[in-house]
């Protein structure tokens, strides 16, 4: 925090606060682009027009032979126009500012919504026509509440405003299913990129974080009776960018794997200190986007220019960029050593571990035996995954087509699946519906997730917790066998109950 302090002393010392005035073309010109590029801008449409409009009339006075007096001073009709200009700046300014704190919320509203929008497809396809048409809608509605605050029209800004935010919310859930679709495609594409071992904390994250946005996009699902009422996450699109930059992560990880530590944790640390650096040095980037980094080139960049800055100010300036480079290498070792002990611990105590391992294996080999021993051969597929989970494939169960019944005939199966559940009494279940890629994306997802619900409802019905068990449809996002062909079309309308993985 020292370095952060100096740096911002030094800032304080070099930079001094432009007034809104200026009195040739140069400065003007600065101020209006300045304004301009900014995010501000657009809530003071009719202003921009007008400044475009007297930025012109000082440019055509200073091309005018007596533009200038004799005492290189401006000429009245020059200092008019520039006057005018930074009037108009003034206002636009003062205009952005109030539409930014009364409408505060919308606008945050907005950028959940523009994610969703992008997010929720493929790259380079286009958006679902329902997302589309609210996405246009808040837009149009946003722009008309802009307009009318600029011309004092408030009520109307307010009305317009509401119209907004409803449709921007309408956009958001409109885009769930893609949006889970996606987030779980980026997941699964970390997962496969080893970011489950190489950036475990950032995947831990985004799997949260997707676990999170599923049941949110579950709740927009049910009818109106049956929602339960689950809050919209925050940031709708974090499962997604969290998974995309664990795939960065793993990637960085992987050439850094010959050590034996943690090195998730030290690009963490380093990531967080340059940003620190560089807020101290005033260079502009969103601070809140995932995975948001600065070059060290750009921060060394940044010390040089405050380089060309008075004379007095050129030893702090080396002094700055000579402690940053020698804090940042002593956290680097004092990390490795850090990492390296956390390693040889772990290699002390992986003896009484493996013995405590190899007793939980036995009992879990023995439970899994019994549950296979419950079904005859061809009835189910039971999958063990890596973090413990388990994953029976009902095979024998089948639904007519475009229905969601379970047929009576069915079950007895079903009651002995109930009975392979009650062998795990502790972790929480998923029924998992899966369509083939026949038909409409939204209708598979809908039939999916009823008949998963018609199975939980069986289930619930014979004695098991409502609270352990819920209902998924995926529709034919994740196949498990080529559409191309009828068999493994039959392969992929299937019913797998999902029992999670063990705590702690």
């Amino acid at each position: 925090m020292f370095i952060i302090q100096r740096a911002l002393t030094l800032i304080c010392l070099l930079c001094v606060s432009s007034p809104l005035w200026a009195t040739t073309l140069d400065e003007l010109n600065q101020q209006v682009e300045s304004f301009a590029s900014s995010e501000q801008a657009r809530f003071a449409p009719a202003a921009m027009k007008k400044i475009t409009a007297y930025q012109g009339a000082a440019m055509l006075a200073a091309e005018e032979g007596s533009a200038f007096q004799n005492n290189n001073k401006p000429s009245t009709t020059l200092n008019h126009a520039i006057q005018q200009t930074l009037k108009t700046l003034d206002e636009a300014k003062n205009t952005a500012q109030f539409f930014n704190s009364t409408y505060s919320n919308l606008l945050q509203l907005e950028k959940e919504a523009d994610k969703a929008y992008v997010y929720h497809h493929k790259p380079r396809m286009l958006a679902e026509p329902e997302v589309e048409t609210y996405y246009q809608q808040a837009k149009s509605a946003l722009q008309v509440a802009i307009k009318a605050t600029e011309k004092g029209k408030l009520n109307q800004a307010s009305q317009a405003a509401k119209e907004a935010d409803i449709a921007f919310q309408k956009t958001i859930d409109a885009a769930m299913p893609g949006l889970v679709e996606q987030s779980n495609r980026a997941l699964d594409q970390a997962d496969s990129m080893g970011a489950k071992r190489y950036a475990p904390r950032t995947w831990y994250d985004a799997e949260q974080a997707l676990k999170t946005l599923e049941l949110y996009a579950e709740d927009v699902q049910r009818p109106q009776a049956e929602k339960q009422g689950v809050p919209r996450p925050e940031r709708v699109g974090y499962a997604l960018e969290l998974a995309v930059y664990a795939q960065k992560l793993a990637i960085h990880a992987k050439a850094l794997s010959r050590d034996k530590g943690s090195f998730e944790k030290l690009m963490l640390q380093a990531k967080q200190e340059r940003l620190e650096y560089a807020k101290a040095l005033n260079i502009k980037l969103n601070y809140n986007e995932v995975g948001i980094d600065v070059n060290p080139s750009t921060l060394l960049e940044a010390m040089q220019n405050f380089a060309q800055e008075p004379d007095q100010h050129i030893q702090q300036i080396q002094a700055l960029k000579a402690t940053f480079a020698k804090e940042l290498q002593e956290k680097l070792q004092i990390q490795h050593e850090e990492d390296q002990k956390d390693f040889k611990q772990k290699l002390l105590s992986m003896k009484s571990a493996f013995s405590s391992r190899l007793e939980q294996e036995t009992f879990e080999n023995k439970r899994q035996k019994k549950l296979r021993s419950l079904f005859k051969k061809g009835e189910v597929d039971v999958i063990t995954n890596i973090d413990g989970s388990l994953i029976i494939r009902a095979k024998k169960i089948k639904f007519e087509p475009n229905s969601s019944k379970v047929d009576g005939k069915y079950f007895d199966f079903l009651a002995r699946i109930k009975d392979a559940l009650m062998l795990y009494p502790n972790r929480k279940v998923s029924i998992e519906g899966h369509t083939d890629s026949s038909g409409d994306a939204k209708t598979n997802r809908k039939l999916s997730l009823q008949r998963a619900e018609a199975v939980r409802k069986f289930l619930t019905a014979a004695g098991m917790s409502a609270s352990r068990i819920r209902a998924l449809g995926f529709g034919e996002a994740k196949p498990v066998a080529s559409n191309m062909y009828k068999k493994g079309r039959a392969m992929n309308r299937r019913i797998d109950i999902v029992i999670g993985a063990p705590r702690g």
